[in-house]
């Protein structure tokens, strides 16, 4: 509306009424991955009476980043937690966090402290691939072997799923040392 008011009265007016005549234009999306990082190449389908055309043009994804505080406890291992919505955490350590066998441990963590009840939970390192994964209680807690861990920083994903069908996880970078 901008551009039509530096106009004068008589060309709004006619743009006015031309614009009348123009069927209103309808926009109609559908994606299941955008939600992902990274970049993306969209193309638009614009379609008239008269034929139509298709505008291709570049979008690029960022989520927020995740906010990770870690406890140094000594003789302990490193405890991270990740700040989720609605006040929830997830809490992770990796046990002894040495070379050789370790064991990832992930705990979901309610608003008022409590564990979250959860229907699943993956874990995938990197390197190291899909790690198997078993609970600790029928709760929130979960522990996730990383055998033959070597001395680098580890990458890894959490997914998982609440008893009530929400999806909740984290990626987390921890060393062995």
């Amino acid at each position: 509306m901008r551009e039509i008011d530096r106009r004068s009265k008589i060309d709004r007016r006619n743009f006015l009424k031309t614009a009348g005549a123009v069927p209103p234009a309808v926009a109609v999306a559908a994606t299941i991955g955008l939600s992902i990082d990274g970049a993306w190449s969209v193309t638009a389908v614009i379609q008239r009476p008269s034929g139509g055309v298709e505008v291709p043009f570049p979008v690029t994804t960022r989520t927020p980043p995740e906010r990770i505080t870690v406890e140094h406890n000594r003789g302990l291992p490193d405890v991270y937690t990740l700040q989720l919505p609605a006040q929830q955490s997830l809490q992770v350590y990796l046990d002894p966090g040495h070379t050789g066998f370790d064991e990832f441990h992930v705990t979901f963590i309610g608003s008022g402290g409590q564990e979250i009840p959860m229907a699943s939970a993956t874990v995938d390192a990197t390197p190291g691939g899909s790690l198997t994964v078993r609970r600790l209680d029928q709760i929130g807690h979960f522990v996730a072997d990383l055998p033959g861990a070597t001395r680098t920083r580890y990458r890894f994903r959490v997914d998982a799923v609440t008893a009530a069908g929400a999806s909740l996880g984290g990626t987390f970078t921890i060393p062995v040392t």
